[in-house]
């Protein structure tokens, strides 16, 4: 398999592995101008990465792409200025050549350092659903299909604003995501609920550094590919959120008159899984269950 050439793809991965987190806070943080810095030359070639592919369907996109899938997705929606970069594939293992700065250049060696490890990052996820009218979500100043960093304070805050207007609350189950391991998780299912309207997330994550992670995620009303790996059909959501350990994101689509908003809080970040029933953050308080 061939990595197509690409324009932007590394871009996004660079710009994602060194931008600043936004302030936590719903409001955006105000943009800066970028610094003019030299661009040197690099060729790196990715780790060996076999590892990564154990236990999937034969046919499935190899570790190496779906690397590079999940970092370049972050930011391509955003439409930064992005660096020319090639990914190419030659003989038996894979490679990039860029252009980068200093500090980009050693944020993507740091990724490649972390997939190398015997001891791979995992990290503890808490995924909830909140839903509300749209014109509440506008006055909590969350816009469709944005992505932003935020503090427990302003999710206690679109939980209240949900309650006192009728939407809705569901928690997921907490799950414990492995790096390159596409994980599933479902809303609890209710007797009369008919399959293709259970809501269900689908993700996969990167370790950025020794504590943060890249987690892409797609959230669907419906069936996924049988092929976790691949990306599904009709995503009501696909954000891709930088975590810490005790950190939250969200992120916001409008579904006609309401906002269904998906918040993901970080439990931990470890070379092992989170011990069993030991969550550092104790889970949103409980609404009725999301549509």
């Amino acid at each position: 398999m061939r990595i197509a050439r690409s324009v932007g793809v590394l871009g996004s991965l660079l710009s994602l592995l060194t931008a600043q987190q936004q302030k936590p806070a719903v409001e955006p943080a105000p943009q800066q101008e970028a610094r003019q810095e030299e661009r040197v030359p690099r060729i790196f070639r990715l780790p060996e990465l076999g590892r990564y592919d154990a236990d999937l369907p034969v046919g499935s996109p190899p570790a190496a792409y779906r690397l590079l899938s999940v970092l370049g997705r972050t930011f391509a929606a955003a439409k930064w200025d992005v660096v020319r970069a090639v990914g190419v594939q030659g003989g038996d293992w894979w490679g990039l050549d860029v252009r980068a700065t200093k500090v980009e250049i050693d944020a993507v060696q740091s990724v490649f350092e972390q997939l190398q490890k015997d001891e791979p990052l995992q990290v503890g996820l808490q995924c909830s659903v909140v839903t509300l009218p749209w014109p509440v979500a506008e006055a909590l100043n969350l816009q469709n299909r944005r992505t932003v960093a935020v503090d427990a304070e302003t999710v206690d805050k679109l939980v209240r604003e949900a309650t006192k207007n009728k939407g809705t609350l569901c928690n997921l189950p907490e799950v414990t995501a492995g790096t390159l391991a596409p994980f599933v998780v479902e809303s609890p299912r209710k007797p009369d609920a008919k399959d293709e309207s259970k809501l269900r997330l689908l993700g996969e994550m990167v370790p950025l550094d020794d504590r943060e992670v890249a987690v892409a995620m797609h959230l669907v009303r419906g069936v996924l590919p049988v092929d976790k790996t691949r990306e599904p059909a009709g995503a009501l959501l696909q954000p891709v959120l930088r975590l810490q350990a005790g950190k939250c994101a969200l992120a916001t689509v409008r579904e006609g008159a309401t906002a269904t908003v998906l918040v993901v809080r970080g439990i931990d970040v470890a070379a092992q899984a989170p011990p069993a029933g030991e969550a550092l953050l104790a889970p949103l308080a409980m609404g009725p269950c999301c549509r």
